[in-house]
Parts: structure tokens; C-alpha cells; sequence
């Protein structure tokens, strides 16, 4: 018989020190958080607030500064425009007939954004007022002139035509046409004269603008110029002859405008007169030379902007 021992074997459980269980909770409890996700998360913060500076940035200080440039760029050239008004007013005298000159008042690089310093350019007309345009002679031997009588002061009333840049920067003001010479005025009275000029010679030039409509436009304008025939007069006068008339134009600019024609540089011109007015209009007064034949040649003109 054979005799199976059976041998068994008891295990009998440990239980771990008080000290060992809690370090194995607080592992579980650790092992349950991830800290692969923190370093994306804040990178992406740090990302977006960056983005969110520079956007500012950008916005705040380089989108007006480029607008302000851009503006100025438009306004030189509806300033090289008014150049080209003088002569399409020529042309519409001779002609007999309307002619329709483009404005280049629209910007090639316009930029819009909810910046309020930033938006696209407009230039609108201004509603100029009237202007008293004065042709006075003395001991003159015409019998008339244009109208009125012999020696009698000759009054006529005009109308500047007007862009008005309404964008980032209003100190840039005004681009006119006034008296056939293209100006630009910031506002503060600085005005900038072209190089047209009224008075050449013995010539004088002054096409008298009746009306210019009120118009806005984000594009280019268009400028529709009718003009009656020139009317031509020879003045003779064997005293001087004064022109006066009313701008909103500075002293130093018309002094600019007429200093090739002055008597010290073989002009007609014996003296310029500039009187500044607080609440009306300033006033000029050219006094030309005595015993010469002046030619005035005077056009009315009515300007449309489309």
C-alpha cells in the first residue's frame, strides 16, 4: 500500500504596514492625472496672446500710418487732376462743348477694419462759398468793359470747386481749383498753390465758376465741365488797373503763385495786397502797372462731379 503524503502548503497573508498603503493610494491617485497636455495648453495661450499683440499692434499703429500715406497719395494726385481742369476748361470754351474729365479721387490700396482711425478714403465737394472777384481801372479809355461803365469798378461773383478728404487724417485738407490755379489747403490756413497762374503777362485769365454739384463718392469721380466762350477785352488805361478778389488761401501762397509776374521780375505786378479776415473771407489786390494794354479773357463755367 502505497502511502501518498500529501503535503500542503499554507500562505498565509501579511498585511503591509499603514505606511506602505498610503504610499500606494497616493500613487494611484497621481497615476490618474496626465501631464502630457499642459506644455500644448500653454503653448497655445502664450500663441494667442502673441497673435493677439501683434494684431493690435498693427491695427493701432501701422494700419493708420498706412492709411495716412495713402491717403496723401490719393490727394497729390486729384491735386495733379486740378491741373488738367484748366485746361478741359479751355477746351470746353473753344470747343463749344461738354467735356468729362476723371478724377482719380478712388485709392488703389484701401484697407477697411473695425479700427476706427482706419477706414477707405472719401473725398466728397465741399459747398465753397461765393467769391467777389473785382476789376477796377483807373483813368481808363474803354468805353466799356464786359459791364458797366467806363472806369466803374467790374464786380463778379464765383465759386471754387472743392475735394474734400474725409479719411484718417483731416490735417491734410482741402484740393480746390480757384481762379484757374489747383490748391490744397491743410486747414490751418497753409495753402499750397499750383503752378497755373491767372496772370501772365499782360494775359489775365479768369474763368468764373457759376455752380459745382455736391456729390460723395468712394471711387473715382468724374468731373462733366461746360463753359461759355471766352470773352475777350483789351484794356487800355493810362492809370493802374487792380484785380481784388476774396480766397480762403494764405498770404504766402499767393505771393508764390504770383511772384514770377511781379515788376522786379519783368512781370505787371507792382504790388500785392493780402487782407486776412477773421470771419469773412480773405482778401487779395494785385496793382498792375500803368500804361499797358491788359487782355482779360473771362468764361462762366458750371463743374459737375459725378
Amino acid at each position: 500500500m502505497v502511502k501518498c503524503l500529501l503535503q500542503l502548503k499554507f500562505i498565509v497573508y501579511k498585511p503591509k504596514s499603514f505606511t506602505t498603503v498610503k504610499h500606494n493610494i497616493l500613487y494611484m491617485l497621481n497615476k490618474r492625472s496626465n501631464d502630457n497636455g499642459v506644455a500644448p495648453v500653454l503653448g497655445f495661450v502664450l500663441l494667442m496672446g502673441l497673435t493677439i499683440a501683434i494684431i493690435s499692434f498693427f491695427l493701432g499703429f501701422v494700419m493708420p500710418q498706412f492709411a495716412i500715406s495713402n491717403e496723401g497719395n490719393t490727394q497729390d494726385a486729384v491735386f495733379d487732376d486740378m491741373h488738367i481742369i484748366g485746361t478741359n476748361i479751355d477746351i470746353a470754351s473753344d470747343r463749344d462743348r461738354v467735356v468729362t474729365q476723371r478724377i482719380h479721387t478712388s485709392s488703389n490700396n484701401v484697407v477697411s477694419t473695425y479700427n476706427p482711425a482706419v477706414f477707405p478714403i472719401t473725398y466728397r465737394t465741399v459747398d465753397s462759398p461765393t467769391k467777389e472777384f473785382n476789376i477796377t481801372r483807373y483813368g481808363s479809355t474803354d468805353s466799356d468793359f464786359i459791364t458797366g461803365e467806363s472806369a466803374e469798378p467790374v464786380q463778379f461773383e464765383t465759386k471754387s470747386l472743392e475735394l474734400d478728404p474725409t479719411g484718417t487724417s483731416p490735417d491734410l485738407g482741402v484740393v480746390g481749383f480757384e481762379y484757374n490755379i489747383p490748391y490744397t489747403n491743410d486747414r490751418r490756413g497753409n495753402g499750397v498753390m499750383g503752378t497755373q497762374t491767372m496772370v501772365r503777362d499782360n494775359i489775365i485769365t479768369i474763368p468764373i465758376i457759376d455752380s459745382v454739384t455736391q456729390t460723395q463718392t468712394n471711387g473715382d469721380a468724374f468731373a462733366v465741365i461746360s463753359a461759355t466762350e471766352y470773352n475777350e477785352t483789351t484794356v487800355s488805361t493810362s492809370g493802374v488797373m487792380e484785380l481784388s478778389f476774396e480766397t480762403e488761401q494764405s498770404e504766402q501762397a499767393w505771393n508764390q503763385t504770383f511772384e514770377s509776374q511781379r515788376t522786379d521780375n519783368g512781370g505787371n505786378i507792382n504790388k500785392i495786397n493780402y487782407e486776412e479776415n477773421e470771419d469773412e473771407l480773405n482778401v487779395v489786390t494785385l496793382r498792375f502797372q500803368d500804361d499797358v494794354d491788359y487782355k482779360v479773357f473771362m468764361t462762366r463755367v458750371d463743374i459737375e462731379i459725378r
